[in-house]
């Protein structure tokens, strides 16, 4: 297939699932795998993180007059309630260190299982089950609205959110970079729920949350050969050969195929 409409339909797929709570990664992958792309190809997978920075980059535009209140205010917030470890910036922040610390020290296990298409299908099925189960427990409280006695939900705005509700959302985002085809989004809304933030407020916690930047990559395999010329070329698939450590090749005073 041409690499033009390849991109368009990649295109579409990711413009359609970024922002719904489902992984637009996992989406990417599995229909590149039906449109017969080689999900060890170093280029796609390059593609396959750069073609999301359109959406991630449009949040600032989007936001910039939230984030420009959120900045004037910092660190006492709208109403001067806040400090500096309870301002939404620094509940960002703190959020985005809990998701990406484990995330760092396991990135060998989620590289391992990056390209797996069973994972991720898994991971998107399960995660629709666990929103559904998640929304219904919340949906008297939901439909009762602020101020119902015995309601689930105390946190209806996200300027209200918690320490240890940022923590716990942090903490949820981890699956998602661990089990690939588990939706950022879905994590944070569904762990904002269950720590008793309405939806609004946990979807609103979603776009803000830096880990949107961070493990589009993470976990990445190396795809440079390392064989020498003719092991290379006895051993590695079509096209896998091309990448080859540079100082290797003068080394080796050979010229690699494909170069």
């Amino acid at each position: 297939m041409n690499d033009y409409l390849l991109s368009l339909i990649l295109g579409i797929v990711e413009g359609l699932t970024e922002f719904l709570p489902v992984s637009s990664t996992a989406h990417l992958r599995i229909t590149e795998a039906l449109l017969h792309i080689s999900l060890s190809d170093g280029y796609w997978k390059m593609y396959t993180i750069v073609i999301q920075l359109g959406a991630i980059l449009c949040l600032p535009i989007y936001f910039r007059s939230r984030i420009a209140k959120f900045i004037s205010t910092f660190p006492s917030g709208e109403n001067g309630d806040k400090t500096i470890l309870t301002h939404p910036l620094s509940l960002t922040m703190i959020a985005f260190v809990v998701t990406a610390g484990p995330a760092f020290l396991l990135t060998k296990i989620i590289g391992k299982h990056l390209e797996d298409l069973h994972i991720m299908g898994l991971a998107l099925l399960i995660g629709g089950v666990v929103m559904w189960l998640v929304d219904a427990l919340n949906a008297k409280s939901e439909a009762a609205g602020p101020g119902a006695p015995n309601s689930r939900i105390h946190t209806w705005k996200m300027e209200a959110m918690s320490l240890g509700q940022a923590i716990w959302i942090g903490a949820c985002q981890i699956l998602s970079a661990v089990f690939p085809g588990t939706s950022r989004s879905m994590s944070t809304i569904a762990g904002g729920q269950l720590a008793g933030m309405s939806r609004a407020a946990a979807l609103e916690r979603g776009p803000a949350h830096p880990g949107r930047l961070g493990g589009r990559g993470a976990g990445g395999s190396d795809d440079r050969c390392r064989r020498s010329r003719p092991r290379c070329e006895r051993q590695c698939p079509p096209g896998r050969g091309v990448r080859v450590r540079k100082t290797r090749l003068r080394r080796m005073g050979q010229q690699h195929p494909g170069r």
